[in-house]
């Protein structure tokens, strides 16, 4: 095969990728919205007060399909990370103790490799790969303090302190960067009232009790 082929192949493979991405994503949610929206009626028929609960839950597999849409048009580079606190694998990475506050927040970057173990990757080598164009390292990691801003202020309100979250960030052809990933208790690590770290399920349910 020579080398017009190989480029024809790995655009077709490109193609064949954001198309699968938009309609698995739209299918996924449809079943989704579905199936909550079943169990939601039932829930709702017998007690009303928790209709605005359970609409959250509702809407929740209804991003999906928006998110397979984004994927189909934008191309997400790495995990784009900000700690408020000392936590979890960076304190083993960097003997540091649990808790330490970092004023101002830490940032970094890593990429997106499983055999690697997602390494920690600078602008310079982002560029160098062609992951990044310059100028958007710097811009990517300014979405992400805006959105923790945000998250910050949400969660505090809740009774939560957020210790660090990560997200993903892409672009489009035009160049202009995407928050390419979901705001849940899937990308972030808080601490309660007590001083506990709840999982991704009890914090989602402390979310739901509080709204």
């Amino acid at each position: 095969m020579d080398k017009f082929d190989i480029n024809s192949l790995g655009i077709v493979l490109a193609l064949v990728g954001a198309v699968l991405a938009a309609l698995l994503g739209g299918i996924g949610s449809a079943i989704g919205v579905g199936m909550t929206g079943q169990a939601a009626a039932g829930v709702v028929s017998e007690n009303p007060p928790l209709f605005g609960k359970v609409l959250i839950l509702q809407l929740l597999p209804g991003t999906q399909g928006i998110y397979g849409l984004l994927i189909a048009f934008t191309m997400s580079i790495d995990d784009f990370v900000i700690s408020y606190f000392t936590a979890g694998s960076m304190c083993r990475r960097f003997s540091l103790e649990e808790g330490i506050v970092f004023d101002p927040p830490y940032t970094e970057v890593t990429l997106k490799d499983d055999e690697q173990g997602d390494p920690l990757i600078s602008e310079r080598l982002c560029i160098m790969k062609g992951l990044l164009a310059p100028g958007q390292y710097d811009e990517a990691l300014g979405i992400l303090v805006k959105v923790g801003e945000v998250l910050k202020k949400e969660l505090a309100g809740m009774g939560l302190t957020l210790i660090d979250f990560k997200i993903e960030v892409g672009y489009d052809e035009n160049g202009k960067m995407y928050v390419v990933d979901e705001i849940t208790p899937d990308i972030w690590r808080v601490r309660d009232e007590q001083g506990n770290i709840p999982n991704q399920i009890d914090c989602a349910k402390l979310i739901l009790e509080k709204i």
